[in-house]
């Protein structure tokens, strides 16, 4: 019988990777919109949405991963000590 061993977690930057793919798909989409004369002619329009769509996606992801890190960070840092009094 063979043993599996499983591999140490890999961390990786979340926000690093979801802005090098959204900096891809924009350098794409500019691109696609020096060609669009050709693209069109060709038939391959459609690219520039697919662009405009991954790049829409990433910034989207970089928005939802500033919300998760900030919520993390209000979960782990340690409570006020001062009391703060309702406002009347």
């Amino acid at each position: 019988m063979v043993e599996l061993r499983t591999a140490p977690a890999f961390e990786a930057d979340d926000r690093r990777v979801v802005a090098v793919g959204t900096a891809v798909w924009l350098v794409l989409l500019a691109l696609c919109l020096v060609f669009l004369g050709r693209l069109r002619a060709d038939g391959h329009l459609w690219w520039v949405a697919a662009c405009a769509t991954g790049a829409g996606l990433g910034l989207l992801g970089l928005l939802v991963l500033r919300r998760r890190d900030a919520g993390r960070q209000r979960r782990l840092s340690p409570p006020s000590t001062t009391q703060t009094s309702p406002v009347v």
